[in-house]
């Protein structure tokens, strides 16, 4: 086969396979068309609406205000992402221009800011009115039924009264363009051209602006021309302008602002647009003929009588003095009597105050009171509390002071005449002497006090202990026997060593018997064998008693403790008694001790 015939064929091969293809094709859209029908369109349509911005956007903005809706109400996500842009773009527009920002919130800021002030001023007005309301004159009276009839406090109608002032004129000028806008007169005013005046203030304003370099929104506040003052307030829009003869109040800027207020809020705006036209600034009427106020000093009668009696004021005045002076007295002799009972109460312990003051005309104390504290009635005097009439209200409470945790262990434990109980850091402290029975009833007793940690009784001692010792001495001398030579009353050397034991027996009982405590003497009594007749054997014995006697002053003993007699051989019986038959048993000193009183 030629190649020309080769291309041919190939020709022809690739032209079937195009229609094949074509054919194909649109069997295929005509297949989708019949499976989907109008899905398919829908499909298609929004597919070249997610590919075309602005259809896309118009979609968008149809459920953007319903979509942040209901994002809101969920919950607070939307808040926070906007937050931090809604911030930088106010921060961008103040750096930019503020003026629109304070345009908007000028309306409601002055509000604001005059009540907070007015609350301020109002609470002045009280205190001056506090401090006139001794006042006496036929004016002031005449001014105190004023203020009952309007319900004003008498020190505002004593302001009022005393002022002296008329608004002549009421200029609404346009911040920017400087045209006046409104102007109202005063029945007594003589009217210049209100335009003429404006755009003398608007030259002015423009001077001042220009020479002294005035920030923003800044301006001239005020200016006297002879009698006249012109006092202006300024705000993002429009300026007003009162023209006043005399002394103002104070609060006529603060009547001006309002005014300037109530104008930027109801004719924003017209403010805003404003292109000559001055009707719509006819509402203004309202606000500005507010701004018209006077007030005419009343003149003082003066009669040819009052002239002759001079001393009648200064009779009101001393007796005003007289009362303003006990009053004041008064005041603080209460005072101080009040701030004297508060602290001694607060000084005391185991009472709380936790409120305290004058309600309603009666002082009265609220606080906190532990049992075992002193009555409030004990520790002020009767006749301060009928002066001050205070009504007590104490709730008990349980102190948890050292002081008041000792208090309740000496109550429970209760403290005998001997014993000392203190508290250091929780460790209750006993000491002293004391029968055994208090102290079992101490160590059952102290750990279940409140407050109390642990008991330390090294230093506390049983009673019984002393008394058994006293007891074990009192028998040994009483046991003990010093013998003597025939005829002699001498101690003899082989009796030495037994006054050694004696004197320790005395010693212990004196030691013993000052705790316990003892009163006790001790009998010395000589003896004789029935060798000699009786007076000798009387004075023998005798003088061997003295001789032991000497032996125990020796010491530094009380004398009165000690007591020695003779008795011859009046008891030889009893020695015989006793298996003390030979005579050199029978001449003999021995002792007797006797105990005078116990404790109990």
């Amino acid at each position: 086969m030629s190649l020309p015939d080769q291309k041919s064929q190939l020709s022809d091969i690739a032209q079937n396979h195009s229609d094949n293809s074509d054919s194909q094709q649109s069997e295929l859209l005509k297949l989708r068309e019949l499976l989907l029908g109008e899905e398919y369109e829908q499909l298609q349509d929004l597919h070249d609406q997610f590919n075309n911005p602005e259809r896309y956007t118009d979609s968008v903005a149809k459920v953007l205000s319903e979509a942040i809706r209901l994002r809101s109400a969920r919950d607070k996500s939307l808040t926070s992402a906007l937050m931090p842009n809604v911030e930088e773009a106010i921060q961008i527009s103040v750096k930019k221009d503020s003026r629109p920002l304070v345009e908007a919130i000028f309306p409601i800021i002055g509000p604001a800011i005059r009540k907070s002030i007015s609350e301020a001023i109002s609470g002045m007005l009280k205190n001056i009115n506090d401090l006139v309301e001794q006042s006496l004159s036929v004016k002031s009276i005449k001014w105190r039924l004023e203020a009952k009839r309007t319900g004003k406090s008498y020190a505002e109608i004593a302001l009022l009264r005393t002022l002296d002032y008329q608004v002549e004129q009421v200029f609404l000028i346009h911040r920017e363009s400087g045209l006046l806008l409104h102007h109202l007169v005063s029945d007594r005013a003589v009217i210049n051209d209100p335009d003429m005046v404006s755009g003398m203030l608007t030259a002015i304003q423009d001077f001042i602006a220009d020479s002294f370099n005035v920030d923003q929104g800044e301006g001239l506040k005020s200016m006297a021309l002879g009698e006249l003052q012109v006092f202006i307030e300024q705000g993002p829009r429009a300026v007003i302008a009162a023209v006043v003869i005399g002394n103002p109040p104070s609060d006529l800027g603060v009547t001006l602002k309002e005014a300037l207020e109530t104008i930027h809020a109801e004719l924003a705006l017209p403010l805003a647009d404003y292109q000559g036209d001055n009707t719509p600034f006819e509402e203004a009427y309202t606000p500005l003929q507010n701004c018209l106020r006077s007030q005419a000093k009343e003149e003082q009668v003066v009669v040819e009588e009052s002239k002759k009696r001079k001393w009648l004021p200064w009779v009101f005045a001393s007796i005003a003095i007289i009362l303003l002076f006990y009053w004041g007295v008064s005041s603080y002799l209460i005072q101080r009597d009040w701030t004297k009972i508060v602290d001694t109460l607060e000084s005391e312990p185991g009472l709380i105050i936790i409120s305290k003051g004058k309600d309603e005309g009666q002082y009265r104390i609220k606080g906190l009171r532990d049992p075992l504290a002193r009555s409030p009635e004990l520790i002020i005097s009767q006749q301060l509390r009928e002066k001050m009439d205070i009504q007590w209200d104490w709730q008990p409470y349980i102190s948890m002071s050292q002081d008041f945790i000792l208090l309740r262990a000496k109550q429970l434990l209760g403290e005998p005449d001997r014993v000392n109980i203190s508290l250091k850091q929780g460790v209750l402290q006993v000491s002293g002497v004391v029968a055994q029975n208090w102290i079992d009833r101490l160590q059952r007793r102290a750990p279940h006090i409140l407050g109390i940690s642990d008991i330390d009784i090294s230093k506390l001692k049983a009673i019984e202990s002393y008394q058994n010792n006293f007891k074990q001495h009192q028998d040994t001398l009483n046991a003990l026997t010093i013998y003597f030579e025939s005829g002699a009353s001498t101690i003899a050397k082989e009796e030495i060593d037994k006054l050694q034991l004696m004197h320790t027996a005395i010693q212990e009982m004196i030691s013993n018997a000052d705790i316990i405590p003892y009163q006790f003497n001790v009998q010395i009594k000589g003896h004789t064998d029935n060798a000699g007749s009786e007076e000798q054997n009387r004075l023998l014995s005798q003088a061997r008693a003295d001789s032991v006697l000497a032996e125990i002053n020796k010491q530094p003993y009380k004398r009165n403790l000690f007591i020695s007699r003779g008795v011859g051989a009046k008891e030889i019986h009893q020695a015989i008694a006793k298996g003390k038959t030979r005579s050199s048993q029978l001449r003999r000193v021995t002792f007797k001790v006797t105990i005078l009183e116990k404790s109990k």
